[in-house]
Protein backbone atom coordinates (compact mmCIF):
# COMPACT_ATOMS: atom_id res chain seq x y z
CA UNK A 1 0.00 0.00 0.00
CA UNK A 2 3.11 2.69 0.09
CA UNK A 3 5.15 3.13 -2.58
CA UNK A 4 8.64 1.66 -2.86
CA UNK A 5 11.20 4.22 -4.65
CA UNK A 6 14.11 3.23 -6.47
CA UNK A 7 17.48 4.79 -5.73
CA UNK A 8 17.95 7.03 -8.99
CA UNK A 9 14.24 8.11 -7.94
CA UNK A 10 14.59 8.98 -4.32
CA UNK A 11 18.01 10.99 -5.11
CA UNK A 12 15.97 13.24 -7.40
CA UNK A 13 13.13 14.01 -4.86
CA UNK A 14 15.83 14.58 -2.64
CA UNK A 15 17.39 16.87 -5.08
CA UNK A 16 14.05 19.11 -5.99
CA UNK A 17 13.55 19.19 -2.23
CA UNK A 18 17.35 20.50 -2.00
CA UNK A 19 16.55 23.45 -4.74
CA UNK A 20 12.98 24.80 -3.21
CA UNK A 21 15.25 25.84 0.15
CA UNK A 22 16.90 29.15 -0.72
CA UNK A 23 20.42 29.14 -2.37
CA UNK A 24 22.50 30.94 0.12
CA UNK A 25 21.44 27.84 2.62
CA UNK A 26 22.19 25.22 0.29
CA UNK A 27 25.44 26.89 -0.39
CA UNK A 28 26.81 27.97 2.84
CA UNK A 29 26.00 24.66 4.78
CA UNK A 30 28.74 21.99 4.49
CA UNK A 31 27.01 19.23 5.76
CA UNK A 32 25.51 17.18 2.70
CA UNK A 33 22.27 15.73 3.12
CA UNK A 34 21.47 17.92 6.12
CA UNK A 35 18.07 16.95 6.26
CA UNK A 36 18.08 13.17 5.57
CA UNK A 37 16.12 13.21 2.03
CA UNK A 38 18.35 11.86 0.07
CA UNK A 39 18.33 7.98 0.55
CA UNK A 40 19.86 4.94 -1.31
CA UNK A 41 17.58 2.58 -0.09
CA UNK A 42 14.36 2.50 1.68
CA UNK A 43 14.70 1.34 5.09
CA UNK A 44 12.76 -1.31 6.12
CA UNK A 45 14.01 -1.71 9.56
CA UNK A 46 15.51 -0.15 12.64
CA UNK A 47 19.48 0.81 12.72
CA UNK A 48 19.27 1.89 8.63
CA UNK A 49 20.70 5.51 8.61
CA UNK A 50 23.82 4.34 6.47
CA UNK A 51 20.63 4.28 4.18
CA UNK A 52 20.27 7.87 4.21
CA UNK A 53 23.25 9.39 1.75
CA UNK A 54 26.42 9.86 3.23
CA UNK A 55 25.28 9.28 6.72
CA UNK A 56 26.15 6.27 9.11
CA UNK A 57 26.77 5.58 12.60
CA UNK A 58 30.32 5.91 14.36
CA UNK A 59 29.40 3.05 16.53
CA UNK A 60 29.61 -0.44 14.54
CA UNK A 61 28.44 -3.25 17.20
CA UNK A 62 24.67 -3.96 18.06
CA UNK A 63 23.01 -2.68 19.71
CA UNK A 64 23.65 0.78 18.49
CA UNK A 65 21.11 1.16 15.66
CA UNK A 66 20.74 4.39 14.65
CA UNK A 67 17.61 4.77 12.47
CA UNK A 68 16.63 6.58 9.58
CA UNK A 69 12.27 7.81 9.12
CA UNK A 70 12.00 8.58 5.67
CA UNK A 71 8.41 8.14 3.41
CA UNK A 72 10.02 5.66 1.17
CA UNK A 73 10.23 3.33 4.32
CA UNK A 74 8.15 0.30 5.71
CA UNK A 75 4.80 1.32 7.68
CA UNK A 76 6.94 1.82 10.93
CA UNK A 77 9.39 4.05 9.37
CA UNK A 78 7.38 6.22 8.10
CA UNK A 79 6.74 9.80 9.56
CA UNK A 80 4.49 10.45 11.24
CA UNK A 81 3.34 7.87 12.63
CA UNK A 82 6.31 5.69 13.03
CA UNK A 83 7.05 2.84 15.86
CA UNK A 84 8.57 5.54 18.56
CA UNK A 85 5.52 7.62 18.37
CA UNK A 86 4.06 10.09 15.71
CA UNK A 87 6.65 13.09 14.89
CA UNK A 88 6.40 15.30 12.13
CA UNK A 89 9.48 15.99 10.49
CA UNK A 90 10.91 19.97 10.83
CA UNK A 91 11.50 20.42 7.59
CA UNK A 92 11.60 17.88 4.34
CA UNK A 93 10.08 14.58 4.67
CA UNK A 94 13.11 12.98 6.44
CA UNK A 95 14.97 12.48 9.71
CA UNK A 96 16.88 10.37 11.88
CA UNK A 97 16.19 8.87 15.47
CA UNK A 98 19.27 8.54 17.90
CA UNK A 99 19.43 6.35 21.03
CA UNK A 100 21.43 8.85 23.63
CA UNK A 101 21.19 7.04 27.29
CA UNK A 102 19.46 4.26 28.81
CA UNK A 103 20.20 3.22 32.75
CA UNK A 104 19.26 -0.58 31.47
CA UNK A 105 22.84 -0.68 29.63
CA UNK A 106 25.80 1.12 30.89
CA UNK A 107 27.34 3.73 28.77
CA UNK A 108 25.52 2.45 25.75
CA UNK A 109 25.23 4.98 22.68
CA UNK A 110 24.17 5.90 18.96
CA UNK A 111 25.09 8.74 16.76
CA UNK A 112 25.02 10.07 13.33
CA UNK A 113 28.25 11.38 11.44
CA UNK A 114 28.93 12.45 7.63
CA UNK A 115 32.02 14.15 5.93
CA UNK A 116 31.50 17.67 5.23
CA UNK A 117 31.80 19.16 2.11
CA UNK A 118 34.51 21.20 2.59
CA UNK A 119 37.66 21.06 4.83
CA UNK A 120 37.65 23.32 7.62
CA UNK A 121 39.81 26.19 7.99
CA UNK A 122 42.31 26.66 11.37
CA UNK A 123 42.00 29.59 12.81
CA UNK A 124 37.90 30.29 11.02
CA UNK A 125 34.67 30.18 13.25
CA UNK A 126 31.97 27.77 12.45
CA UNK A 127 28.36 27.93 13.30
CA UNK A 128 27.07 24.65 14.28
CA UNK A 129 23.42 24.19 14.66
CA UNK A 130 21.04 20.83 15.02
CA UNK A 131 17.54 20.25 15.71
CA UNK A 132 16.40 17.80 18.52
CA UNK A 133 12.79 16.50 19.33
CA UNK A 134 12.32 13.85 22.77
CA UNK A 135 10.37 11.12 21.31
CA UNK A 136 7.19 9.94 22.22
CA UNK A 137 7.03 7.81 25.40
CA UNK A 138 10.68 7.26 26.18
CA UNK A 139 10.72 10.11 28.52
CA UNK A 140 14.07 10.31 30.36
CA UNK A 141 15.43 13.91 29.19
CA UNK A 142 19.25 14.45 28.83
CA UNK A 143 20.83 17.71 28.25
CA UNK A 144 24.22 16.49 27.01
CA UNK A 145 23.93 16.41 23.69
CA UNK A 146 26.97 17.90 20.90
CA UNK A 147 28.63 17.84 18.10
CA UNK A 148 32.21 16.52 17.52
CA UNK A 149 34.38 17.18 14.42
CA UNK A 150 37.64 15.23 13.31
CA UNK A 151 40.18 15.00 10.95
CA UNK A 152 39.29 11.89 9.72
CA UNK A 153 36.54 9.07 10.13
CA UNK A 154 35.32 8.47 13.48
CA UNK A 155 34.89 4.89 14.09
CA UNK A 156 34.47 3.00 17.37
CA UNK A 157 33.45 -1.50 16.90
CA UNK A 158 32.07 -1.18 19.83
CA UNK A 159 28.08 -0.15 21.13
CA UNK A 160 29.61 2.28 23.94
CA UNK A 161 30.33 6.06 24.57
CA UNK A 162 33.04 8.11 22.43
CA UNK A 163 34.17 10.04 25.37
CA UNK A 164 36.12 13.20 23.90
CA UNK A 165 35.00 16.73 24.30
CA UNK A 166 32.33 18.13 21.87
CA UNK A 167 33.32 21.07 19.91
CA UNK A 168 29.79 21.93 20.17
CA UNK A 169 27.32 20.76 23.17
CA UNK A 170 24.00 21.70 24.44
CA UNK A 171 24.07 23.72 27.78
CA UNK A 172 23.90 21.21 30.63
CA UNK A 173 20.94 22.74 32.33
CA UNK A 174 18.66 23.23 29.09
CA UNK A 175 17.21 19.66 29.01
CA UNK A 176 16.19 18.36 25.56
CA UNK A 177 12.66 16.96 27.06
CA UNK A 178 10.04 18.37 24.34
CA UNK A 179 8.41 15.28 22.66
CA UNK A 180 6.13 18.39 20.27
CA UNK A 181 8.36 20.37 18.97
CA UNK A 182 11.57 20.73 17.60
CA UNK A 183 14.32 22.39 20.03
CA UNK A 184 17.21 23.88 18.77
CA UNK A 185 20.94 22.83 19.88
CA UNK A 186 23.74 25.34 17.93
CA UNK A 187 26.96 27.22 18.86
CA UNK A 188 30.28 28.32 17.88
CA UNK A 189 34.08 26.82 17.59
CA UNK A 190 37.33 27.89 16.05
CA UNK A 191 38.43 25.18 13.92
CA UNK A 192 41.96 23.62 14.45
CA UNK A 193 41.78 23.26 11.04
CA UNK A 194 41.72 19.77 8.89
CA UNK A 195 38.32 18.73 10.15
CA UNK A 196 36.17 16.41 7.64
CA UNK A 197 33.64 15.02 9.97
CA UNK A 198 31.18 15.54 12.09
CA UNK A 199 29.71 13.38 14.27
CA UNK A 200 26.17 14.10 16.51
CA UNK A 201 25.20 12.36 19.71
CA UNK A 202 25.86 12.05 23.61
CA UNK A 203 29.63 12.07 24.38
CA UNK A 204 30.07 11.49 28.22
CA UNK A 205 30.05 8.82 30.15
CA UNK A 206 26.71 7.62 31.89
CA UNK A 207 28.34 9.53 35.49
CA UNK A 208 28.46 12.78 33.65
CA UNK A 209 24.87 12.98 32.27
CA UNK A 210 22.05 15.19 33.29
CA UNK A 211 19.34 13.89 33.30
CA UNK A 212 15.87 14.08 34.14
CA UNK A 213 12.60 11.58 33.84
CA UNK A 214 9.81 13.97 32.53
CA UNK A 215 7.05 11.55 32.74
CA UNK A 216 6.87 7.95 33.80
CA UNK A 217 4.15 6.23 32.27
CA UNK A 218 4.69 2.77 30.30
CA UNK A 219 7.49 0.65 30.53
CA UNK A 220 10.18 3.46 28.73
CA UNK A 221 10.77 5.84 30.95
CA UNK A 222 14.43 4.78 31.78
CA UNK A 223 15.21 5.28 27.93
CA UNK A 224 16.43 8.30 25.71
CA UNK A 225 15.77 8.45 22.49
CA UNK A 226 16.09 11.78 20.19
CA UNK A 227 14.87 12.49 16.54
CA UNK A 228 17.34 15.27 14.87
CA UNK A 229 17.41 16.91 11.90
CA UNK A 230 18.75 20.32 9.95
CA UNK A 231 22.18 19.68 10.70
CA UNK A 232 23.97 22.84 9.89
CA UNK A 233 27.70 23.84 9.56
CA UNK A 234 28.07 27.23 8.61
CA UNK A 235 31.40 29.71 8.20
CA UNK A 236 30.44 32.44 10.79
CA UNK A 237 32.24 35.51 8.16
CA UNK A 238 29.60 33.87 5.44
CA UNK A 239 26.67 34.93 7.96
CA UNK A 240 27.32 38.62 7.30
CA UNK A 241 25.05 40.28 5.53
CA UNK A 242 22.61 37.35 4.74
CA UNK A 243 19.29 37.83 5.28
CA UNK A 244 17.34 35.63 8.30
CA UNK A 245 15.98 32.78 6.63
CA UNK A 246 12.21 32.24 8.63
CA UNK A 247 9.16 29.86 7.81
CA UNK A 248 5.61 31.69 8.20
CA UNK A 249 4.75 32.09 11.86
CA UNK A 250 1.37 30.57 13.40
CA UNK A 251 0.73 31.16 17.29
CA UNK A 252 -1.70 29.10 18.27
CA UNK A 253 -3.03 29.84 21.95
CA UNK A 254 -4.41 29.09 24.58
CA UNK A 255 -1.88 25.78 24.44
CA UNK A 256 -3.39 23.82 26.37
CA UNK A 257 -6.92 24.16 25.39
CA UNK A 258 -9.92 22.93 26.67
CA UNK A 259 -12.50 24.34 24.35
CA UNK A 260 -11.86 27.33 21.42
CA UNK A 261 -8.06 27.41 19.60
CA UNK A 262 -7.13 31.21 18.84
CA UNK A 263 -4.98 30.87 15.61
CA UNK A 264 -2.99 33.63 14.19
CA UNK A 265 -0.42 33.35 11.33
CA UNK A 266 1.30 35.75 8.74
CA UNK A 267 -0.77 34.65 5.66
CA UNK A 268 -3.71 33.15 5.21
CA UNK A 269 -3.38 29.04 4.44
CA UNK A 270 -5.29 27.16 1.89
CA UNK A 271 -6.21 24.66 4.77
CA UNK A 272 -5.93 23.66 8.29
CA UNK A 273 -5.87 20.03 8.94
CA UNK A 274 -5.68 18.44 13.01
CA UNK A 275 -4.84 15.12 13.27
CA UNK A 276 -4.87 13.26 16.62
CA UNK A 277 -2.31 11.48 18.36
CA UNK A 278 -2.02 8.80 15.86
CA UNK A 279 -2.14 10.78 12.84
CA UNK A 280 -5.98 10.41 11.99
CA UNK A 281 -7.93 13.26 10.38
CA UNK A 282 -9.91 14.97 13.17
CA UNK A 283 -10.79 18.40 11.45
CA UNK A 284 -10.05 20.03 7.86
CA UNK A 285 -10.95 23.55 7.08
CA UNK A 286 -10.57 26.19 4.46
CA UNK A 287 -9.67 29.59 6.01
CA UNK A 288 -10.58 32.85 4.57
CA UNK A 289 -8.34 34.68 7.18
CA UNK A 290 -4.99 35.10 8.97
CA UNK A 291 -7.00 35.65 12.64
CA UNK A 292 -9.68 32.93 13.49
CA UNK A 293 -10.44 30.31 15.84
CA UNK A 294 -11.80 26.79 16.19
CA UNK A 295 -13.96 24.74 18.27
CA UNK A 296 -12.40 22.18 19.90
CA UNK A 297 -14.92 20.97 22.31
CA UNK A 298 -16.18 17.68 21.27
CA UNK A 299 -12.17 16.58 21.22
CA UNK A 300 -11.11 14.34 23.98
CA UNK A 301 -7.99 15.39 25.74
CA UNK A 302 -4.75 14.69 24.53
CA UNK A 303 -2.02 15.38 22.10
CA UNK A 304 -2.98 17.20 18.67
CA UNK A 305 -1.17 18.47 15.43
CA UNK A 306 -2.18 21.15 13.52
CA UNK A 307 -1.41 21.40 9.95
CA UNK A 308 -1.13 24.55 8.18
CA UNK A 309 -1.03 24.42 4.20
CA UNK A 310 -0.20 27.12 1.84
CA UNK A 311 -1.19 27.15 -1.56
CA UNK A 312 2.12 26.30 -2.58
CA UNK A 313 1.59 23.27 -0.96
CA UNK A 314 4.40 24.27 1.67
CA UNK A 315 3.09 23.23 5.47
CA UNK A 316 3.74 24.38 8.90
CA UNK A 317 3.18 22.11 11.75
CA UNK A 318 2.16 22.75 15.24
CA UNK A 319 1.45 20.66 17.71
CA UNK A 320 -1.14 21.04 20.91
CA UNK A 321 -2.45 19.84 24.09
CA UNK A 322 -6.50 19.17 24.67
CA UNK A 323 -7.33 19.25 28.32
CA UNK A 324 -10.27 19.44 30.29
Amino acid sequence: MFAIYNKQLIFFLGCILFLCIPKFICSQNLVPNYSFEVADSCPYNQGQISYAHGWFNANTMYPSTTDLYHPCGTISLIPPNIFTGFQYPRTGLAFIGVGVYTIWLANSREYAEIQLIDTLTGGKSYYVEFYVALGNGLNLAISNIGAYFTNSILLNNNYTVISVIPQVENPNTVFLADTMNWMKVSGTFVANGGEKYITVGCFRDDSLINDSVIAQFGNNFNYSYCYIDDVSVIPVDSLQGIPEFTKTEISLYPNPVSNVLNIRSQKVFEKIIVHDGLGRKMLEINPTNNNFSIELSNFSPGIYFLEAIEPSGNRVVKKFVHSL
